[in-house]
């Protein structure tokens, strides 16, 4: 797969290049690969998990919780539990192997900074509300 989108990659006309990077994380190193992905995430505009199946999508939570605008598939059960469609985050409707449809509402997402600020700001209220482990609580001395 690395090598495909690689050769995608090549074929983009340069100023396309410039706005289009391939990470590769350190799979090693479980620290540096968690920070590199929180830094990652922290300055994308909008945070794309493109699954077939998924659980719970952890990758959704840490970009609601960030407040990134989340894309998502509508086949993978997990996300559509995490993700109300059009308030939290959207998801892509259809067959999650079909690349246009996530490409086409990722173009919509980028082109609309008030529906990705309108997604970011809901998310990271749903995260915080709803996924979180622990609960702040008023300490009485």
């Amino acid at each position: 797969m690395l090598g495909q989108l690689q050769r995608e990659w090549d074929r983009l006309p340069p100023t396309l290049q410039r706005d289009v990077k391939i990470v590769l994380l350190p799979m090693g190193n479980k620290e540096e690969n968690a920070l590199m992905v929180n830094a990652i995430q922290r300055c994308a505009s909008v945070v794309v998990q493109n699954s077939l199946q998924e659980g719970f999508g952890l990758t959704a939570t840490e970009a609601m919780v960030k407040g990134v605008a989340f894309i998502g598939t509508a086949q993978a059960c997990g996300l559509r539990a995490q993700v109300r469609h059009g308030i939290d985050g959207l998801l892509v409707q259809g067959n999650a192997a079909d690349y246009r449809n996530v490409a086409k509402t990722l173009n919509a997402v980028l082109g609309n900074d008030c529906l990705r600020q309108y997604l970011a700001v809901n998310g990271k209220k749903r995260a915080i509300d709803n996924f979180l482990s622990y609960k702040q609580r008023e300490c009485t001395v």
